[in-house]
């Protein structure tokens, strides 16, 4: 065994990432099998750990993110499997998470109907299904590979949810003519696919599908602000992340398509990122 400097080894990729240094201490803990909070400034490795490494460090150096290299991250206190159909979650979806646990009306000892769009590895759906075990959920997405992610992220859970079901359908186009949604959730493509303020890695990497949307990126929202009209229940919720400049187009078109109680959130940056709106029939 010898012992490794991983300020040395994040010097190595530091050009094409700001975190160089908590990258590296992410790839050596998947390395060990460890937590990254038990991984300090100085680690040892044998010498198939070391190559493992080197092979992890020079997929960083080209750009990949880390998510992707170690096939799997951390969100709302789950590890999600991912892929390269999925995108990797973000802290500032956490916060829609918070968002809809903090709806004192969305009572958590009743049956609430529940649907995450675009469900990606699952990661809204299974945060809130750890929180609300009283809920029903439907998480759908239009690409199987994704879907089979999310399926696989639901059967790795250390709890037990019996009511989330799966669906590979498009929700543009889909309507469930059994159920009124008491709340539908979503995390949609919203960056305009001519963005110059998208990273290189993300554009690179992460599924285009699940990025970028026409109309300078409203299309997809304004298909499920639209969507929610039609399905969800007296009184039911919509929540819903867009992009730091969208804010204002968000909040009117829900507010000229009959949605009331529209509220606006900030993320961590203090941009605007997410609205709720309510549906009163």
């Amino acid at each position: 065994m010898a012992a490794y400097s991983l300020e040395k080894w994040a010097k190595t990729i530091q050009t094409v990432s700001p975190t160089a240094l908590l990258d590296v201490r992410h790839l050596v803990a998947f390395v060990l099998g460890k937590s990254i909070h038990e991984i300090g400034l100085y680690t040892s490795l044998n010498s198939e750990q070391e190559a493992q490494l080197r092979r992890y460090i020079k997929r960083r150096s080209e750009g990949e993110p880390v998510a992707y290299i170690i096939g799997q991250w951390d969100f709302y206190g789950l590890t999600l499997q991912l892929n390269q159909h999925t995108l990797i979650p973000r802290p500032e979806t956490e916060q829609l998470v918070d968002a809809v646990l903090a709806n004192d009306s969305l009572d958590p000892t009743r049956l609430l109907e529940v649907v995450d769009l675009g469900t990606g590895s699952g990661a809204i759906a299974l945060a809130l299904a750890s929180q609300r075990p009283q809920w029903s959920f439907t998480a759908i997405d239009n690409d199987s590979v994704a879907l089979a992610c999310a399926q696989e992220n639901f059967r790795l859970q250390p709890w037990q949810h019996d009511a989330v079901r799966f669906m590979c359908k498009d929700w543009c186009q889909w309507q469930d003519v059994a159920t009124q949604f008491d709340l539908i959730v979503a995390n949609p493509p919203y960056i305009a696919p001519d963005d110059s303020h998208i990273m290189a890695e993300v554009s690179q990497f992460e599924p285009h599908k699940a990025l970028f949307s026409k109309d300078n990126g409203l299309h997809d929202i304004r298909v499920i602000i639209n969507w929610s009209i039609a399905n969800l229940g007296d009184g039911g919720w919509l929540y819903l992340e867009h992009g730091f400049d969208q804010a204002s187009e968000v909040v009117r078109h829900a507010k000229a398509m009959g949605l009331t109680d529209v509220t606006s959130y900030k993320d961590y940056s203090g941009h605007d990122r997410f609205i709720s709106a309510r549906l009163f029939r």
